[in-house]
C-alpha cells in the first residue's frame, strides 16, 4: 500500500495538477512541495494548491512530501499548516490531501522545524476524491 501511495505522489509531482480546472485556478498556483521548498521566495504570500501527506495533532500539524517522511520525522520535507480551527481538519489526519492556502516561507512552524508554512487554509480535501 505504501508503494502505491508513493507512486501516486510521484505522478503528481511529475504531471502537475493538469486535471484541475475552473476559474479558481487563475488565482491559485498549483505546485509541489518540492517546488515550494526549492523556490520558496518565488511563492512568498502567494495563494497555492499543493498535495501531500497530512498530520493533524497537538504540536504536529504539517503537510509532508510523503508518508515515509512523516513516519521518519523528516520535517524539512514538510510544510507547517496553520489551521484556524484544527478540529475541523482532524478527519484528514494521516491521509493524502490537497490543501489551498497562502504560502509563507518566512514562518518555519513549530520550533522552526519545518521548511515553511501554509497559512489561511481555506480548502482541504482528500486527494483523489472527485466528489469534493
Amino acid at each position: 500500500m505504501k508503494n502505491n501511495n508513493m507512486i501516486i505522489l510521484l505522478l503528481v509531482l511529475f504531471l502537475g495538477f493538469n486535471t484541475l480546472e475552473g476559474a479558481e485556478m487563475k488565482n491559485i498556483q498549483s505546485v509541489s512541495i518540492v517546488e515550494l521548498i526549492a523556490n520558496s521566495e518565488k511563492y512568498q504570500d502567494e495563494k497555492i494548491r499543493v498535495v501531500g501527506f497530512l498530520k493533524v495533532g497537538f504540536e504536529a500539524q504539517a503537510l509532508y512530501l510523503s508518508e515515509a517522511d512523516y513516519e521518519n520525522a523528516v520535517t524539512k520535507n514538510a510544510l507547517w499548516v496553520s489551521f484556524d480551527k484544527r478540529g475541523e481538519y482532524k478527519k484528514f489526519n494521516q491521509q493524502y490531501v490537497l490543501i489551498e492556502g497562502i504560502f509563507d516561507a518566512k514562518s518555519k512552524g513549530h520550533l522552526k522545524m519545518y521548511s515553511a508554512t501554509i497559512r489561511e487554509v481555506d480548502r482541504v480535501i482528500l486527494w483523489g476524491d472527485k466528489s469534493q
